[in-house]
Order: structure tokens, then sequence, then C-alpha cells
């Protein structure tokens, strides 16, 4: 995916990226009935609401005098979509996994091409954190899968031993 976007066009869709982001972990916290979960949910919650101000401090200092206008989408449109169908949970972290790699490696290729030596840090800090989200969200996804198979093998097991 290269990037055919200015910097003023990467800070706009980034800062929609980190608020559709911010809302979608809301979201999914309320259908995590885990307590753990939860918190992991509203921790990723509130990075993405760091990301955003860092991004708008950002802009600020490198676009003084050009008003921040946001695109209608972010870079994950379909996991926004999925949230307004209420889609399982499931689904859910699957697509959230697939917008945090896709936006680790826009803050990558962002970072390559930003011409100020303090953007080309923000984003690749940004990027190595978007790793840092996916590792986390496939860590739960992971647990919630083999709970789930536990779960099946021992009511399967309990049905056929009398319990």
């Amino acid at each position: 995916m290269a990037i055919k976007l200015s910097s003023l066009e990467v800070y706009g869709v980034a800062i929609r990226s980190e608020i559709d982001a911010a809302r979608v972990y809301q979201y999914m916290a309320t259908l995590v009935e885990s307590r753990d979960g939860k918190r992991k949910l509203k921790f990723l919650r509130d990075e993405e609401v760091k990301h955003r101000a860092m991004l708008e401090q950002m802009y600020r200092k490198e676009y003084p005098d050009v008003k921040l206008e946001l695109p209608a989408k972010g870079l994950a449109p379909k996991l926004t979509a999925a949230v307004d169908k209420n889609s399982p949970i499931t689904k859910l972290y699957e697509l959230a996994m697939e917008a945090e790699q896709g936006a680790e490696k826009f803050y990558a290729e962002a970072a390559e091409q930003s011409e100020s030596q303090s953007g080309k840090r923000l984003l690749s800090y940004l990027s190595g954190m978007e790793r840092g989200h996916y590792y986390l969200l496939k860590a739960e996804y992971d647990l919630m899968a083999e709970f789930d198979r536990f779960s099946s093998y021992k009511k399967f097991s309990m049905e056929h031993i009398g319990g």
C-alpha cells in the first residue's frame, strides 16, 4: 500500500482512524464478559485516544494555520461497519487485528515519506504501537477460541458421562 497522500492528508486519515478505533474498542468492551478482557479493550481505547492527541499536537505544530479537516472514513471502514451491524465479538476481533496491521503499515510508510524529523519519529512510534495492539488482540482472540473449544469439549464430555 504505497501512500499517495500529502502529509496534511496523512494526519487527517490518521486522526480519523484513531477516533474510530477508540469508538470500536469502547463498544467491544461492552460485549466482552471477562473483567480482564474489558480492561484490555479499555486500555486499547485509551491508547487510541492518546495517539489522537499526539497526532493533533503534531498537526498543529506542522500546520498551525491550516484548519484540520477529517475524512469521512479512516483506515478500517470494514471494522466500523461491523460495529454498526452489531457483528459478533469474534468477527470484531478479527477485523480489529486486520485494522491494527493496516495501521502499522500505514504509519510505517507515512514515516518513510515524512519530510519532518519529528513527524517521522511520531509516525514510526505509532507504527510500533499498532503492532503491539495487534498482538494484544491476537492473544485475547486465541484465548477466546481456546476457551470456546474447552467449553464445548467440557459440555460434550459431561453430557456423555451423565453429568
